[in-house]
């Protein structure tokens, strides 16, 4: 994919991320590590092909309510934060949508969007 984009001289590439990739989740530090590895690729790569007008960045979101988003998940969530307001897919895709809509440059990119729910810290 990147020589492609290394040849046409630009494209953009966007890794879905986490919060826990800024914040460590406490009974969680695979998944957060997993994340923060992720925001470590995403900086090295974004370095490494800038030149070429190919804009690389991580989409670090809270938790996403969807089918796939379990009772059990619900309900840790809500013991955890007191509450259980989660994002919904349509604002994940709409940040995307918004980075993804910013004309390129050689001089700027975005390297990371942080989007959480307001009882997320971090």
């Amino acid at each position: 994919m990147l020589p492609t984009m290394v040849a046409q001289q630009g494209g953009d590439v966007v890794a879905l991320s986490s919060v826990s990739g800024h914040t460590a989740i406490h009974h969680e530090p695979v998944y957060s590590a997993s994340k923060h590895a992720i925001r470590a690729f995403v900086h090295a790569v974004r370095r490494q092909v800038a030149q070429h007008t190919i804009r690389v960045c991580a989409m670090a979101q809270g938790i996403v309510l969807m089918k796939l988003t379990t009772k059990r998940t619900k309900d840790r969530y809500q013991k955890k934060s007191g509450l259980f307001e989660g994002l919904r897919a349509e604002d994940v895709s709409d940040a995307i949508t918004f980075i993804l809509s910013r004309p390129p440059a050689r001089h700027h990119s975005a390297e990371c969007c942080r989007w959480a729910p307001e009882a997320v810290d971090g």
